[in-house]
């Protein structure tokens, strides 16, 4: 054997190594980088996991790249064209081309900061479907990526609840929820790797995994399990092996369960709606509003908006913007409405609808119809355990979101249930990747765009830690107070990392000074964000959530009691600015007439009726039915022009438009 042939074999085993050690270390992200030592950025504990998927996402990519170029003969080339890799490939591929349709295409590529779901973490997805299908075959490698998801999910388990007691840390405190998504992809990892024989051990597996779902408290796990569990003993009792076409009636319940769940919100949340005395289905009844803002903003989308959607990580702009806010009374808020006013919501709690407003249709089709998917691609042995997992799944999918924690283990989860070679879909890609040359280069730019991402995040987008929950953080923006980009990068998302923040500092600020006043160096911060916030607009860089908490804010701050606040120079500036932000704001979101309902009753009382009737004119040729435009297009005309009668005609449509909801009358 020649040095050469030596050495390009012993190249061969170190891409080997890294694709292996990549796959692993990805696994153990919920014991590395939840650690509040790596946390950086806005959000600490989901930021450096998607820093680390990125960059161990690409080395998976570096990996196989390696071993295409240096062994033509290598069993890799068969896994590039599986249906499961190809499948978040193509979600991958739809999401970039139709980001170019969007406002904000970068923001379409990282997603947003607290779920990543963008371009980069499907290409992410697909890099680790492709080692894990890899792997498979290496019986001691593939037993031991399951006993390390095993070990990282317990360990994570043990430090949601009892890190605090001994003094390490909480990765995510007061929030168990997203350890159901543990419990559920479990299942198959361990059946898949540890393959076991006795009955103890698989009673043991099932056990383990149902018991870290109730662990989550998830009222919505716990229903989707409860259903799951139905549908998996009907199979059971049924004897599957002996009835055809079985793979096609799981297909129809498992397409059908999100649009089940769906319309059951729908159903509660109206009756909730209706009869406002059950707070125990508030989070049921938050989702139920976050639903219909899509289907408001997608009935009046355009054509391009229902193909090709907002871009990824776009939810929290058009949850300001369509959320149906004259459905809640907002100066006698209900406890009901408490969580969908207040919370930051960046994502829809629906896969299918968060695809269908991000993506459009095409996209939409995809996410719905990948539970069923997994039922297609599963052998027959593993046909009850793909049943299980597709059908909790779709379902919980239905009224919840993943974090960046739990993507890795989903990935793992679908290369357990997948046949290694699917003979008829693989011939055709294969065929298709051969005419086109395609893995080579694709994997590439894959490995280039994932690398570029990870170091963009690092450099800019998470350049330093940040603790937004404590308000001594506010004094340290005067020491960054030249340039907005510097303390909070934003890469042309839309503020949204700004946004956050500007939310939370001056949502504490208030709770927490109330009846106080301020002290310099606070009023200094409240100063600093509004200059970071004007330069986003002047940029043309703020999305529609920065603009609409700015202008929330202002209309807070102007409300506040606090001796002597107003009458700092900073905080009158921002008044100042106050009538021309709203007509900007409305001029293209007049949805959101409710945010001009304090400076219109401010106007109003100092009699500058020529100020609120431009406003009210102006939301009124947008929407002639716009309930705050015509109360207060009434009020000039009744202490103006005198003009009584078209007055009380108006005031009784802005009455029948809800009117009652946005301000207090009589």
């Amino acid at each position: 054997m020649s040095k050469l042939s030596v050495r390009k074999d012993n190249l061969v085993t170190s891409c080997n190594y890294l694709i292996f050690i990549s796959f692993i270390v990805i696994l153990s992200e919920s014991i590395l980088f939840s650690f509040r030592n790596f946390n950086i950025g806005v959000v600490g504990e989901t930021e450096s996991v998607i820093i680390a998927f990125y960059v161990f996402s690409s080395f998976i990519a570096l990996g196989i790249l390696g071993i295409l170029l240096l062994n033509k003969n290598n069993s890799i080339k068969q896994y590039l064209s599986h249906p499961l890799t190809v499948f978040f490939f193509c979600i991958a591929l739809i999401s970039f081309i139709f980001s170019f349709f969007t406002n904000l295409p970068i923001r379409s590529w990282f997603g947003s900061f607290t779920t990543g779901e963008g371009v980069f973490s499907y290409l992410s997805i697909t890099m680790l479907i492709i080692a894990g299908l890899y792997i498979k075959p290496h019986k001691t490698i593939f037993k031991f990526a399951g006993i390390f998801a095993l070990i990282a999910t317990l360990f994570l388990v043990f430090m949601q609840y009892y890190g605090d007691d001994i003094g390490l840390y909480r990765p995510y405190p007061m929030f168990n929820s997203f350890l159901a998504f543990f419990g559920l992809f479990l299942m198959p990892i361990l059946f898949s790797t540890l393959n076991p024989k006795r009955t103890i051990t698989k009673i043991a597996i099932i056990v383990l995994s149902i018991s870290i779902v109730f662990l989550a408290e998830n009222r919505t796990a716990l229903i989707a399990l409860f259903f799951t569990v139905l549908v998996f003993l009907f199979f059971l009792l049924l004897k599957y092996k002996k009835v055809r076409h079985i793979r096609s009636y799981v297909t129809v319940l498992i397409l059908l369960s999100p649009i089940c769940v769906w319309f059951t919100t729908f159903v509660v949340g109206e009756y909730v709606y209706k009869n406002t005395n059950y707070p125990e289905l508030a989070s049921t009844y938050t989702r139920y509003n976050l639903h219909y803002s899509i289907l408001e903003y997608n009935k009046d989308a355009n054509i391009w908006g229902k193909l090709f959607g907002n871009g990824w990580g776009s939810f929290q702009d058009i949850k300001k913007r369509e959320l149906p806010y004259y459905r809640v009374n907002l100066h006698n808020v209900h406890p009901l409405d408490r969580e969908l006013l207040y919370d930051t919501h960046f994502h829809s709690h629906n896969n299918v609808l968060e695809a269908l407003f991000s993506i459009g249709i095409i996209g939409a089709i995809f996410i719905w119809v990948l539970p069923a998917v997994v039922i297609w691609l599963c052998p027959g042995r593993h046909l009850l355990l793909a049943i299980w997992t597709s059908f909790f799944y779709s379902s919980l999918g239905a009224m919840w979101f993943q974090l960046p924690l739990t993507v890795p283990f989903m990935a793992f989860s679908f290369v357990c249930l997948s046949r290694n070679r699917v003979f008829f879909l693989n011939k055709i890609i294969r065929k298709s990747c051969r005419v086109f040359q395609v893995r080579h280069w694709m994997l590439g730019l894959i490995f280039i765009a994932l690398l570029s991402a990870a170091y963009t995040l690092y450099q800019k987008r998470t350049y330093r830690p940040i603790d937004p929950s404590a308000l001594n953080n506010l004094y340290y923006l005067s020491e960054y107070g030249k340039n907005w980009q510097e303390y909070i990068p934003d890469l042309n998302e839309g503020g949204q990392r700004l946004a956050y923040m500007y939310d939370l500092y001056n949502k504490q600020l208030l709770d927490t000074k109330n009846n106080q006043e301020l002290m310099p160096q606070e009023i200094n911060s409240i100063e600093i964000l509004n200059n970071f916030t004007n330069e986003a607009i002047k940029a043309h860089k703020a999305g529609i959530a920065l603009r609409v908490i700015q202008i929330e804010y202002i209309n807070k701050w102007h409300d506040a009691n606090m001796p002597r606040t107003k009458d700092n120079i900073a905080i009158k500036n921002m008044f100042l600015t106050w009538p021309d932000k709203l007509q900007s704001f409305l001029k293209n979101n007049p949805e959101r007439s409710d945010l001009a309902a304090p400076f219109l009753q401010l106007k109003l009382k100092e009699k500058d009726y020529t100020i609120v009737e431009k406003i009210s004119n102006q939301i009124l040729d947008k929407n002639p039915n716009d309930p705050v435009a015509l109360w207060f297009k009434a009020e000039v005309l009744e202490n103006r022009d005198n003009n009584v009668a078209l007055a009380k005609l108006l005031k009784a449509k802005a009455r029948d438009n809800h009117i009652s909801n946005i301000i207090k009358i009589d």
